[in-house]
């Protein structure tokens, strides 16, 4: 489950030095569960084409036509994003943990 500010955040990730983090892995981990969290991975990739080719198991699973799927990514995934990204523009540091 990923509520609107991790979905808008998770990819800064990759331009600043800390983690975005859902609250909801804070919670788990708390309680001892952890899931990597696939959706930040798939956002921090910001290509489409890659994304569809690293889903590409799950589209056939579900019998899903790649280009619809690739326009959905485009829109939903990578469409969802209200602050740019600046990739490269700061230096890698230390990272911290931000909690969306």
């Amino acid at each position: 489950m990923y509520h609107s500010d991790h979905r808008e955040l998770c990819a800064h990730e990759r331009d600043w030095p800390f983690r975005i983090l859902n609250i909801l892995e804070v919670v788990g981990e708390s309680m001892g569960l952890h899931r990597q969290d696939r959706y930040k991975q798939l956002k921090i990739m910001q290509d489409a084409d890659q994304i569809v080719a690293e889903c590409s198991d799950l589209i056939a699973k579900h019998a899903l036509d790649a280009n619809s799927a690739r326009n959905v990514i485009v829109k939903a995934l990578l469409g969802d994003q209200p602050l740019p990204l600046k990739r490269g523009s700061y230096p890698e540091q230390g990272a911290g943990d931000i909690t969306a």
